[in-house]
């Protein structure tokens, strides 16, 4: 087998390693085992440091273990990587929202949103955080349009969370800390 095969066959199951620690770091995730699934995302980002979607998803893990600044690393990388990945602004919006940063998430929301203009989920938290701003228009616009997508994408959880919210907003109930999270 000449040289470039066996670059290209090792090249190819190096990728597949890392996908499937990917695979087992999402596993880990959606059993709650944020910790494991840090490890196999870590094991995936050994094998290949450019993989987007493992910064992106490692970052989430590490919010909900409470690591906002290693989140947002992560995010920043995923996005040098990739500056068109809207998922990575997102989650790095939901991520200065936790934090308190309303200003930053809703930058982020709004680079999501220009990237991927039927993103859902950001025209909700983007809704959620210019609420907090007491931007009632602007936030009763994102969440109308959140609503319309939610349901236009079949995404009826989510269509009745936001709903809700605009519904609190009109009888002005103070709206509670849920943002929706994308693993």
């Amino acid at each position: 087998m000449s040289q470039s095969k066996v670059i290209i066959a090792t090249k190819h199951s190096n990728q597949a390693d890392a996908k499937e620690f990917h695979n087992q770091g999402l596993d880990k995730a959606q059993q709650k085992d944020y910790k494991g699934a840090i490890e196999a995302f870590n094991q995936a980002l050994s094998i290949n440091s450019e993989y987007v979607n493992t910064y992106i998803d490692r970052g989430v893990a590490r919010l909900k273990l409470g690591d906002i600044q290693g989140a947002i690393q992560d995010y920043n990388q995923a996005i040098n990587l990739d500056s068109n990945n809207s998922k990575a602004y997102y989650n790095r919006g939901n991520t200065y929202r936790k934090q308190g940063n309303n200003q930053k998430a809703i930058e982020d929301y709004n680079q999501a949103i220009r990237i991927d203009a039927d993103y859902a989920a950001a025209y909700h938290n983007r809704g959620r955080a210019r609420y907090d701003f007491k931007d009632i228009q602007g936030s009763s616009k994102d969440l109308q349009k959140a609503i319309d997508l939610f349901f236009d994408q079949g995404d009826i959880a989510n269509y009745k969370q936001a709903l809700d919210c605009l519904n609190n907003i009109r009888t002005s109930k103070q709206l509670s800390w849920d943002i929706i999270d994308v693993l």
